[in-house]
């Protein structure tokens, strides 16, 4: 059997496997830099301790998305659904971030649970073209 790495140049693959690691890496820089620091003095302290507790899932959950899409990328791809994957990925760490800073919590459960969403729609709608499954298969 050979190995699916082999069967394709390495620049490709590490491409495809930088991308959704980088944008979730930008998109955290950006919170982080961006963030509203007075943001986490406005919140009580049992408020913030729970928020926190959901930053913690939140970052397990987003930690195994990227997981899945690493894995997933291992094959070819369509680049609609590489760019779907990455933004997916990058809009759950933003997300993420935010959470963990205690600031814009509506815009970050939008950017979570829309990522969230984005990545369950590709992978729904994603077809391995080596998986031997057509287009036509699809229920």
């Amino acid at each position: 059997m050979k190995s699916i790495i082999a069967e394709h140049s390495r620049g490709v693959l590490h491409g495809r496997l930088l991308l959704p690691w980088g944008g979730a890496l930008l998109a955290v820089s950006l919170v982080l830099a961006l963030g509203d620091p007075a943001a986490p003095r406005a919140v009580d302290a049992d408020t913030a301790a729970l928020l926190k507790g959901f930053a913690g899932l939140k970052t397990v959950l987003t930690l195994g998305a990227l997981t899945l899409v690493s894995w997933r990328l291992l094959r070819p791809v369509d680049r609609r659904y590489l760019l779907g994957y990455a933004l997916g990925v990058a809009a759950m760490a933003g997300a993420t971030a935010m959470v963990w800073q205690l600031s814009h919590l509506g815009v970050a459960s939008l950017f979570f649970h829309g990522g969230l969403f984005t990545l369950l729609f590709m992978g729904w709608r994603d077809v391995d073209p080596l998986s031997g499954l057509g287009r036509n298969r699809r229920p």
